[in-house]
């Protein structure tokens, strides 16, 4: 690292203490090039801006569903979504309807499985994970291996860094809970808006201050390509989609 960026890393860190303390570094002079997600957390922008799941529903023009399809909620290994977080993806997925969904992260399918019970028969769940010789700790999509919905997942055993993306239909939905890293985000988050229907939307887990690479990977896609960027409240889950997203009919 050059002097200049060294010196300007030490600032950030002088003058937003907690942040060190808070945040979990990979090195602390490697996230010195996450200054600007830190300072959009210091500074409370807008972009930054935190939305109850109704609140959220309403702004896609949406209905919120009167029922939900749970399933293992309290279940998984640590490093599962807690249960409201899985909660509130099975809210989106069931106001939102879609035809195909991609998930990014499969770890051990409870997020799948609550996806694909609150989606349509008809409908599909892709779930991307590396293979399952890679993931000796734990088993690759058990809670839905033997569900009533396993007919509508298909599991991609890959590595989204090197996988072609052009293989698979488009998305109404994205859900990326893969790889935390900076540029496995970044990548991750590039394909997902290359893939994405117009109208769909795109969700990541561990979008927050302990992530600032997610959250600089994640706030520069959006701004770049142009995309409303929001945090769900109660939550580490972040949301975006396209400004000129069509205004859908309430179902």
């Amino acid at each position: 690292m050059k002097i200049s960026s060294f010196i300007e890393f030490l600032n950030l860190m002088a003058t937003n203490p907690k942040l060190f303390l808070s945040c979990k570094y990979d090195t602390p002079l490697q996230n010195f090039r996450y200054k600007r997600a830190a300072a959009l957390y210091e500074q409370g922008e807008d972009a930054l801006v935190r939305l109850l799941i109704e609140e959220l529903i309403e702004k896609l023009n949406l209905n919120f569903p009167k029922k939900l399809n749970l399933e293992a909620l309290h279940e998984g290994k640590r490093g599962s979504l807690f249960p409201y977080e899985i909660k509130v993806i099975a809210t989106i997925t069931k106001a939102l309807n879609p035809r195909n969904v991609l998930e990014i992260g499969t770890f051990e399918g409870r997020t799948s499985l609550n996806i694909a019970l609150n989606m349509d028969k008809n409908s599909k769940l892709y779930t991307m994970n590396l293979p399952q010789d890679k993931c000796p700790d734990f088993k690759i999509g058990k809670f839905f291996r033997n569900s009533k919905v396993s007919n509508m997942i298909q599991q991609i055993e890959a590595d989204s860094l090197k996988f072609d993306f052009s293989k698979l239909t488009k998305m109404d939905m994205i859900f990326i809970d893969g790889a935390h890293g900076h540029d496995a985000v970044l990548s991750d988050t590039k394909n997902a808006m290359k893939l994405l229907n117009k109208n769909g939307i795109i969700l990541w887990d561990d979008v927050d201050n302990c992530h600032l690479g997610s959250t600089e990977a994640v706030y520069s896609q959006c701004e770049k390509n142009n995309f409303y960027f929001y945090f769900i409240s109660e939550t580490k889950i972040a949301v975006a989609w396209r400004r000129d997203r069509n205004k859908q009919e309430k179902r």
